[in-house]
């Protein structure tokens, strides 16, 4: 989408907003408490802040500044607050809406469990791993005038760790998913056992008009009960009892406790109370207060694996929720929300703050309003007609059914095209957002896929339930309904509005989107001119406001791709089969470049004609176009076939194959050329074609795309492979589920999980369902759509979907390497289920295993026996809705934000440093300390900081990112998995390299259960890995690691590429580390020969390659010259004692013989000096031969001693007679 529209703000420079210190003042307290607040900050800001930090006990008050009381949504900015202004706090009278706060907000601050429920928000929702992981606290650094000795002591300790954390990491093992998640955090003790409404509320008329609000009872740690009445004037003790009311104050030792704050009540009736409360502050205080903290803006992340759910524990509040008295108007809470000024910064802050709340509580409301109409629970506006056409009206929201109720689609494919269609919408309306054009109003929109069923939730159009009649009468004299549509079709294709009050506001949109003006036939062949598709619709809303409708058709059919597609029983199952916007946005670029180049050698050539004093000639932009119609390749369109209908049809296509031909080849070749990194599961697969504008319809042919030799595509393709089962898969449980009792489902699903995940473990998998259950359900429930399912079966059905839906043949041993592990993951994902954690049995060899493990054979036969599948109704705990919603991202944040960058860059480091704060400051005010967004800051803060060389920062904001997205993305999505090794870099260059190993290790235990070993960027982080052992001089252990890579990049890149040379360079490092010089330098030449081959002899790796050689191989000189040194100073010493032992007489016979040419003339000095010591050794011992006693030594020696292990001579029997033979004989001799 290009940018054109004027509140992009693309040119406005990003002021600062300086905060300012003002100062609260407490009642009953002597000293104001300070507080800094920013200008955009509201009163509201303020209250909020007061009530977090208070435990809850202030929640009912107000801010007044000079006597006068402030609105809780006016702006510190519009107050005359200087630094050092006090605000006074005045406690206000309670009334049944604040009490009922109060007292949640007290449970809260206890302890007592605030979680929503499960339905909506999945059990163990937000669970983070980061405080368990050792060591990412700063280390203890060696000072700087530490001697050589405690430096020594200070690395072999970190050695010593190092080692013990990279021992017990195997990764040629598969992970067990019976330790994916953390250890379970011991809960928090609450402050009070029971804290609940009591049974005599509600309170009668004479005393509810005397102050009394609600009745409580309340349980303490002493096991006291106590009757506390909520009254307009606060809290106080009753003389109330269980079974006799009194609601008059009670005397507690002798006075009447009472007090504005329950919490301040219970501090004073439960001294047990204030010491566990201490209690549970000092265990948060060890933890990063990210780890607790609730979300304001964002849903926390479900695991797909979970513990055993526990048994719930007794709360009757639990029961007490606060009922709204009236739904809440969101339409015009969202529409006056988008109307408010962005003047300037003040104004655009607080706008996208409310947004972003507003269409958080929208998003959550809808998610359970979805849940309910999909059990059945809620009542529907027209109950007479079909399941599949009824409407609802739940809190203010509209529902209906995402499905081809009354025939739109019919002609393209029904109920799957109306399932596409409704996707795609919101797709738009989240375009139309991100636009924000003024004077247009889309819709808040939520899709909500639960069970089977695919639910819209929209916020109502002001007139959809009440449109007027006009003063025209049908042919049956009965008024005609006047319609609020002004803009695109009204009544099916037939009738076409344009009412022209709609014109600017749709034709922004369609620039925006890149659509072309065209002309409809409508009723009696009338042409009328529109901007946007037919589809798109304007409403004229009873309260004034224009409205966007219907946006699923504002990108191009993929005509190629349906052309493509035989019209047989394997056609595709819709024809809504539409170009991606960010496609277009991709050939709209290429046209302008294409364009730009034409014109360049336009003005070049016309340039080099013009006089002097003439103006060089400018591209002029204007006369640029590259629009489509939307509504080519319609039925509609094909009411009236003239040359422009041709026109606008080549135009698709040119779109349609600039996808197919361009987008898909690039994408292969970039993966390829390592341009762009492999994706690690399909979530980011899936992502990451989106993002290059590629349907993931298309992975079939992508996959067709990759040759088998293809070794550095290996990871892509099974990646796509396991996308397109499990999409498959997704498609044949909704369709199965749709049809069930919501009861019946999980049975269902387990099923298909033991045929399609457990299959090896069992190949004829059977679900025996309860009799209450099949009994209850047997006339409204068709079980032989999923009991009859088996292994075969269910490969068939997913072979199938894959070839319709992506049009690929799956290999026919695909289930054999899909990797069942990394399928049951995804497909969990997907289809928003909890499963127990449990070592599951995927194989029949994991049987054998376990019982292996077992001491006592009776456990391995039993354990044996009892597990008939993989999976047991038991082991499926929960089912979540999977929700789509619409999004209003901060442009103010990310503008500051670029900002930053781009001040750094142009080496302003200050500045820069100042916009990153008011960046993050930006994002934690717009979004909450705990969102998606904030973590990607937080994310991108840290590299920037590590750029900067402020390591410090970079570790902080890299742990809060970490942390953040573990709670809002999952512990073991790409997105934590990759800020975990961030971590680990950062941890590294700031000098803790074993709280990077712990940090390193654990990221890649997830990647393993993700995706395996064989990936590319699996290469990388191992490599990671031995260059932090070699810096703590473990170089054994590098060496390992660095194999490691090298035999994965071997097998991946090929011997011929980049990364093997450079992991020959550094393992050839690492062998030089060891003093391995030979090994060091065969590696060495086999990255140099790579390198020059790849790269040329001039590029700095080859040359780097090559000195390290010649550095090498002198090193290996000097080496052998020390040994050779060292070996010719054994002799030396060896002749020294030899010749200390000769006679004069031998000395003068060796010198004689020394001195003597073969031809009998003198040795000349030069010639003298030049004998080895080898020759004077051989000199001495023919001199020594000739001796008596040597003769005698020698022969007695070798004929009758032998050698004991302890170096002592053994004398073999008659040795001494012998010798004295032999000594005689020498004598004679």
């Amino acid at each position: 989408m290009s940018d054109t529209n004027e509140n992009n703000h693309p040119e406005q420079e990003v002021p600062m907003i300086e905060p300012i210190e003002i100062a609260i003042k407490f009642p009953s307290q002597p000293e104001a408490v300070n507080l800094t607040v920013f200008p955009v900050d509201t009163v509201n800001d303020i209250r909020q802040y007061i009530i977090d930090s208070s435990f809850g006990s202030r929640t009912c008050f107000s801010l007044w500044f000079q006597n006068e009381k402030l609105n809780e949504f006016i702006e510190i900015g519009t107050l005359d607050l200087q630094a050092g202004s006090v605000l006074e706090l005045k406690e206000d009278p309670y009334n049944e809406e604040s009490s009922r706060y109060h007292i949640q907000k007290v449970r809260e601050s206890l302890g007592f469990n605030a979680k929503p429920s499960e339905d909506s928000s999945g059990y163990d929702a937000g669970i983070s791993a980061f405080s368990q992981i050792r060591g990412l606290e700063p280390a203890s650094q060696l000072s700087e005038d530490a001697s050589d000795e405690e430096k020594e002591k200070y690395l072999a300790k970190l050695a010593t760790e190092a080692k013990e954390i990279m021992e017990s990491f195997d990764i040629s093992m598969q992970p067990k998913i019976s330790s994916f998640l953390p250890s379970k955090d011991t809960p928090l003790i609450p402050g009070a056992k029971i804290i609940s409404l009591s049974h005599w509320n509600p309170a009668p008329a004479n005393l509810r008009i005397k102050g009394d609000i609600l009745y409580l009872q309340v349980t303490t740690l002493e096991n006291d009960v106590f009757h506390i009445v909520s009254h307009v004037s606060g809290y106080y003790v009753s003389n109330t009892t269980g079974s006799k009311f009194d609601s008059s104050p009670k005397k507690i030792n002798g006075k009447f406790q009472k007090s504005h704050s329950l919490y301040g009540l219970l501090q004073v009736l439960s001294p047990q109370m204030v010491i566990q409360i201490a209690k549970n502050q000092e265990i948060l205080l060890q933890k990063d207060a990210s780890v607790y903290l609730p979300p304001s803006n964002a849903f926390l992340t479900s695991p797909w694996l979970v513990y055993n759910p526990s048994a719930p524990k007794p709360d009757m509040t639990r029961t007490q929720t606060i009922v709204s008295k009236s739904p809440r108007d969101w339409n015009e809470e969202l529409q006056s929300t988008r109307e408010m000024k962005k003047d300037n910064i003040q104004d655009r802050l607080l706008r996208e703050r409310l947004l972003n709340k507003l269409h958080h509580d929208f998003t959550e409301v809808a998610t359970k309003g979805a849940i309910a109409i999909a059990r059945g629970e809620v009542a529907s506006q027209n109950p007479d007609e079909a399941q599949e056409a009824q409407i609802f009206l739940h809190n203010g929201i509209f529902f209906s059914y995402g499905s081809d109720s009354v025939g739109t689609f019919a002609t393209e494919g029904g109920n799957a095209a109306a399932r596409v269609a409704v996707g795609k919408d919101l797709e738009g309306v989240n375009l139309v957002n991100q636009l924000d054009v003024d004077g247009i109003c889309p819709l808040a929109t939520v899709i909500v896929d639960y069970c089977g069923k695919r639910i819209v939730a929209q916020s109502p159009v002001p007139g959809i339930f009440n449109q007027g009649a006009s003063d025209e009468i049908d042919e049956a004299g009965e008024p005609i309904v006047a319609s609020k549509i002004k803009y695109g079709s009204v009544e099916g294709k037939d009738i076409v509005a344009n009412d022209e009050k709609f014109l600017p506001y749709f034709t922004k949109i369609a620039e925006a989107f890149h659509l072309q003006p065209h002309a409809i036939t409508g009723k009696d062949n009338q042409a009328v001119e529109l901007v946007t598709s037919l589809e798109t619709k304007g409403w004229d809303g009873t309260d004034g406001r224009k409205y966007i409708l219907d946006l699923y058709r504002t990108t191009p059919i993929d005509i190629e791709f349906l052309d493509s597609v035989d019209a047989s029983d394997s056609a595709y199952p819709h024809r809504l089969a539409f170009v991606r916007h960010e496609a277009v946005e991709e050939w709209w670029r290429y046209n302008v470049s294409e364009f730009v180049k034409e014109e360049k050698a336009k003005l070049t050539e016309s340039n080099q004609s013009i006089s002097e004093g003439e103006e060089e000639a400018k591209i002029d932009l204007s006369k640029f176009s590259a629009v489509f119609n939307p509504d080519s390749f319609t039925s509609i369109a094909d009411k009236k076939r003239d040359e422009q209908t041709t026109k606008d049809e080549s135009k698709v296509r040119e779109i349609s194959k600039f996808v197919s031909e361009t987008l898909i080849s690039g994408f292969v070749a970039d993966i390829k050329n390592n341009v762009l990194n492999t994706p690690l599961d399909g979530f980011q697969l899936a992502k990451t074609l989106h993002k290059r504008g590629i349907n993931l319809r298309y992975m079939g042919k992508i996959l067709d795309m990759i040759k088998e030799d293809d070794k550095d595509l290996a990871a892509l393709k099974s990646l796509l492979v396991r996308q397109i089962v499990s999409r498959s898969v997704k498609h044949i449980v909704n369709s199965i589920s749709s049809k069930l009792s919501f009861e019946i489902i999980p049975y269902a699903i387990v099923h298909i999980f033991n045929c399609l995940v457990g299959y090896q473990f069992n190949s004829k998998p059977e679900i025996e369902l309860e009799s209450e259950l099949k009994e209850i359900y047997a006339s409204t429930n068709d079980f032989s759509s999923f009991v009859s399912l088996t292994p075969d079966s269910v490969q068939k059905a997913i072979e199938k979907e894959a070839f319709v839906r992506f049009r690929t043949q799956l290999q026919a041993n695909w289930i054999e390497e899909i990797g069942l592990v990394q399928l049951f993951r995804e497909l969990s994902i997907m289809l928003g289920l909890q499963w127990r954690q449990a070592d599951y049995k995927f194989t029949a060899a994991s049987v054998v295993e376990t019982s292996t493990t077992t001491t006592s054979k009776t456990k391995k036969s039993k354990a044996v026996e009892t597990s008939k599948t993989t999976f047991a109704i038991t082991d499926l705990v929960n089912i979540l809705p999977v929700v789509k919603t619409t999004t209003v991202k901060s442009t103010l944040a990310e503008e500051t934000l670029e900002a930053c960058k781009v001040s750094i860059a142009q080496g302003k480091k200050e500045l820069g440093l100042e916009l990153l704060g008011e960046s993050l400051s930006i994002h934690e005010q717009v979004y909450g300390l705990v969102h998606p967004e904030v973590s990607k800051a937080y994310s991108q803060v840290a590299l920037l900081y590590n750029e900067l060389d402020q390591k410090d920062l970079a570790c902080e904001f890299g742990k809060k990112a970490v942390i953040i997205s573990e709670r809002v993305n999952g512990i073991d999505s790409t997105d934590t998995i990759f800020v975990y090794l961030n971590l680990a870099l950062f941890q590294h260059a700031n000098g803790n390299t074993i709280g990077a190993l712990n940090a390193i290790k654990h990221a890649f235990q997830y990647w393993l259960t993700m995706f395996g070993i064989n990936h590319p960027d699996t290469i990388t982080t191992m490599t990671n890995i031995a260059i932090m052992l070699s810096s703590l001089k473990l170089f054994q252990e590098a060496k390992g690691w660095y194999e490691r890579s090298l035999t994965l990049a071997s097998d991946i890149n090929g011997e011929q590429s980049i990364s093997v040379a450079t992991l020959h360079f550094m393992l050839a490092q690492s062998y030089a580390s060891l003093g391995e010089i030979e090994e060091s330098i065969k590696y060495m030449r086999l990255s140099h020969g790579v390198f020059l081959t790849l790269s040329g002899s001039e590029d700095k790796n080859t040359l780097d390659a090559a000195n390290w050689i010649e550095q090498l191989e002198k090193a290996l000189e000097g080496k052998h010259n020390a040994e050779l040194a060292a070996e010719q100073q054994v002799k030396v010493e060896k002749f020294t004692k030899a010749a200390a032992k000769l006679s004069p007489q031998q000395r003068e016979n060796i010198l004689k013989k020394l001195n003597v040419n073969n031809d009998g003339s003198a040795i000349s000095k030069e010639e003298l000096e030049k004998i080895s010591v080898d020759e004077l050794l051989k000199f001495i011992e023919i001199e020594t031969a000739d001796s008596p006693a040597v003769v005698a030594s020698k022969t007695t020696k070798s004929s009758a001693s032998k050698s004991n292990e302890d170096g002592s001579v053994i004398t073999t029997p008659g040795a001494k007679n012998k010798n004295k033979k032999k000594s005689n004989r020498n004598k004679r001799k």
